[in-house]
């Protein structure tokens, strides 16, 4: 099957599974099954991750932090980003039918594609829910595959939107839909509550050779922003494969959502610059220059932003190297009272050069997260959050977990006896511990809640 019509049959596909799933919400669901056309699943797609609390409260990961859990990520054969069925028309993952350009808040609804048998994550009201994930489709082999020569446009803007995407994902899905009594949604497009999260990653970057497998190209990039504009729809021109919204490409090297890297696919779907622009400013998440004054002046905690952890001087394990965060992105979103919102960091990496005897914990792939205060807070939910709960999805770690029945793990992240910056780490490695933070992992075990859920069909 030539890339062009792999693309076209992928895209409807998903659009029929999504049908048949909202038809027969009592299918059981099924651990999904790899394509046969996309590049082979590689060896440990599914990894364990490590989660730490800032015990430090110096902003990076080291040795004085505590480790508070460990969890198995998801996996999907579609990408990361149609992962979160955020389209447009009959195809959301809750039946409603959005206009085709429409900016009403559409709903997220994460799934791990099987036809009728997939698994769409758990959903709750005034919550966030993480997850890592890996994608095949994401895994391809995007800078060899070739396209259809006819459909150059198509070609071009699904290789070059795919081909650093390699590795794994950091996702989220916020908030769940209303229900009323007869089952229909009532759709309420009034605030429910906003979102503040700064996400920064080190070391996530990276190209190198999988054994048996092939060449691995991942750069951390947004690959979903729920709410952005409809003309993100605008993305491949040709029938059926203008269903979802995708945001534009960042380019690292001007750390720029810059006109140069997109203007392929904008001036093939009759975009401008301005076009881009309001596409650009529409999106809740994204990525930004780490060490810009933007980050510096917007961060939930301007003294431990990746610029002022520089000028303070903190170094990884050998003392002399400064700590970088290379990456950075800000959530900064409103989610209606019902529809559910979510965010995709694909490209990372997922690497580490960790050696206990080395102690060396510098060399590995961090991803950090601070949530703001002011997300957690009840009142007025145009101007404070509305988050009860907080829950990283386990797929398979620990007892009772699959990737059809995951285990929560509930972090109490506003609680500040606990987690006084509300901030935690995303890790590759179980890392030898300073003595004080072994003594202290007694305390760890109430940071967790671990619960299994019963899967539910959105």
């Amino acid at each position: 099957m030539d890339k062009t019509k792999r693309a076209m049959w992928r895209v409807n596909t998903l659009l029929a599974v999504t049908a048949i799933a909202a038809s027969f919400c009592a299918a059981e669901p099924q651990e999904p099954e790899a394509w046969p056309d996309v590049r082979p699943l590689r060896d440990g797609w599914v990894k364990t991750w490590y989660i730490y609390n800032d015990r430090e409260l110096n902003g990076i990961l080291d040795p004085g932090d505590e480790l508070i859990a460990r969890i198995d990520n998801w996996w999907t054969p579609s990408s990361s980003h149609s992962q979160h069925n955020y389209s447009y028309g009959p195809y959301g993952p809750d039946g409603f039918t959005y206009a085709k350009y429409g900016d009403e808040d559409k709903t997220s609804g994460p799934m791990a594609q099987n036809g009728a048998n997939s698994y769409w994550l758990p959903r709750e009201e005034n919550a966030i829910h993480f997850y890592m994930t890996y994608s095949q489709t994401d895994n391809d082999a995007w800078d060899t595959t070739g396209l259809d020569p006819a459909s150059t446009d198509v070609s071009d803007i699904h290789s070059f939107r795919h081909v650093n995407r390699n590795g794994w994902a950091l996702g989220w899905v916020t908030n769940d839909i209303g229900q009323n009594p007869d089952g229909t949604h009532p759709n309420n497009q009034n605030p429910g509550g906003t979102v503040e999260m700064d996400m920064f990653v080190h070391d996530g970057q990276a190209t190198y050779n999988v054994p048996n497998w092939g060449l691995n190209q991942s750069n951390p990039e947004v690959a979903l922003s729920n709410d952005i504009a409809g003309i993100a729809l605008d993305d491949c021109p040709g029938p059926g494969l203008g269903t979802q919204y995708h945001p534009p490409q960042y380019d690292h090297s001007t750390k720029e959502y810059s006109w140069t890297l997109n203007e392929g696919r904008m001036v093939a779907n009759s975009l401008d610059a301005n076009d881009l622009t309001t596409m650009v400013d529409s999106m809740e998440i994204r990525e930004y220059d780490p060490n810009s004054a933007t980050v510096t002046n917007t961060s939930i905690y301007g003294n431990r932003t990746p610029q002022a952890i520089l000028n303070d001087g903190l170094t990884d394990h050998t003392g002399t190297k400064l700590y970088e965060y290379q990456d950075a992105f800000q959530d900064r979103s409103t989610y209606a009272v019902d529809a559910s919102d979510g965010g995709v960091i694909a490209g990372l990496a997922g690497l580490t050069d960790y050696d206990p005897q080395q102690n060396n914990w510098g060399d590995q792939q961090v991803i950090r997260i601070d949530v703001s205060e002011s997300t957690f807070e009840t009142g007025d939910p145009t101007t404070t959050g509305g988050i009860n709960r907080v829950v990283f999805y386990d797929f398979g770690y620990n007892q009772g977990a699959t990737q059809i029945s995951p285990v929560e793990i509930a972090l109490n992240l506003w609680d500040t006896s606990m987690f006084p910056e509300h901030r935690f780490y995303i890790a590759q490695v179980e890392m030898i511990p300073e003595p004080a933070t072994v003594i202290a992992t007694g305390i760890g075990g109430a940071l967790l809640l671990l619960r299994r859920r019963k899967q539910r069909l959105a």
